[in-house]
């Protein structure tokens, strides 16, 4: 699994744990809405690290939590 395709999928499950749309996603992370579908949909190949902490704020989790839990679990995979 890429990266691409682990952060695209930590972001989707996240969505899903938290019962949020992307859009009200993209709304309180302050991204554009085509942004994150871009990201989720895998057609940003290297979203940066500025965008990619504002979607983690977005889902009220940490960029640490985020990577770690989602890059973990991509391994063990």
């Amino acid at each position: 699994m890429t990266t691409i395709e682990w952060i695209s999928k930590g972001i989707e499950k996240e969505c899903e744990y938290k019962e949020i749309t992307y859009y009200l996603l993209a709304k309180k992370a302050g991204v554009p809405k085509t942004t994150l579908l871009n990201i989720v949909n895998k057609r940003i190949k290297n979203p940066g690290i500025y965008t990619l902490e504002k979607i983690c704020k977005g889902l009220e989790i940490s960029i640490l939590d985020f990577l770690a839990t989602y890059y973990i679990w991509e391994k063990k995979e």
